[in-house]
């Protein structure tokens, strides 16, 4: 892949739904969401009808090759990067299990990275046969309306400015949606008083490198934003572990998908904070952590505050 400096554009893909019957909603969507949107696409998608893409001749160019799974890339990053990266997160809706009564509706969004946008047109098509056929049993659910937005993602500047007078403590929040699954010595933290500025920073750089990889960006020196995480605290009580868990139908086995919840804060000065606020904007939309594609690790961040 060349490489492209500069700004890219996510598509988010709002979907409303309602129910046709009444059905029990799962307490975390993103893997249903998730495998639904795959056996429609795949469907939609295959014209060899082979039973997998591996040796697949037109992988590349096929939707469901290039969107929802990816050949690894010709020279990687990461070494973890090496079964390839898909162009797109499941942000599902609120953990919480429901029931859902005919007519009651709920929403999810699909958000679809560069590289992905040339096979749009079928990804937005494809997620009516997701709801109607692949989500639960068919027609459990109808497709209500699709609303799509355009996200411009701005380059990470890796240079950081320190002026004199910017040493005023400041304090970001970052409230997590879903679990965040961050793994140390290869197993995850679960508990938060394990987690640091320095290993979140880790998990930052390391997804960030995965959207370089994804857009042929260039990754510069680190060093300068490890600094900046150096001079930064977490404060972590507001963390909880949450316990999670999928089923893998083809192994017939459970997954663990647990990981922190809640709030914490990122307290330093305000040009570290300044200087990694545009880090925390790109993982913001395209979440962090392990599990990411279905949903894992999606957070909000508000400004920092002074003082």
């Amino acid at each position: 892949m060349a490489p492209a400096q500069g700004r890219h554009t996510l598509i988010r893909v709002n979907v409303e739904i309602v129910a046709e019957q009444p059905t029990d909603w799962p307490h975390f969507a993103g893997s249903t969401l998730r495998g639904a949107f795959g056996r429609a696409l795949r469907e939609a998608a295959c014209v060899t009808r082979q039973p997998q893409c591996e040796g697949c001749p037109v992988r590349k160019h096929c939707a469901y090759g290039v969107v929802f799974d990816p050949l690894p890339p010709a020279q990687t990053l990461h070494p973890s990067f090496r079964n390839g990266l898909p162009l797109y997160v499941v942000q599902p809706p609120d953990i919480g299990a429901a029931r859902l009564d005919t007519g009651m509706r709920q929403y999810f969004s699909i958000v679809f990275f560069p590289g992905s946008p040339q096979h749009l047109r079928l990804l937005e098509h494809v997620l009516s046969r997701t709801v109607q056929y692949h989500l639960d049993r068919p027609r459990r659910f109808k497709l209500v309306g699709v609303m799509r937005e355009e996200i411009e993602i701005p380059p990470v500047i890796e240079s950081v400015m320190h002026p004199a007078g910017d040493d005023l403590p400041s304090v970001m929040a970052l409230r997590w949606r879903t679990p965040f699954r961050v793994q140390q010595g290869g197993k995850p933290i679960a508990d938060p008083r394990l987690l640091d500025a320095t290993i979140f920073f880790r998990a930052l750089r390391r997804r960030q490198l995965q959207w370089c990889q994804i857009t042929g960006q260039l990754p510069t020196d680190p060093s300068p934003l490890i600094d900046a995480a150096a001079q930064c605290h977490l404060d972590t009580r507001n963390l909880h572990w949450h316990d999670m868990q999928r089923r893998n139908t083809m192994k017939n086995e459970k997954v663990p998908l647990g990981g922190l919840l809640g709030a914490m804060y990122l307290h330093g000065p305000q040009w570290a904070i300044r200087s990694l606020q545009p880090l925390l904007e790109l993982t913001e939309h395209i979440h962090v952590g392990k599990e990411t594609v279905m949903g894992l690790g999606q957070f909000s961040a508000n400004q920092p505050q002074h003082g």
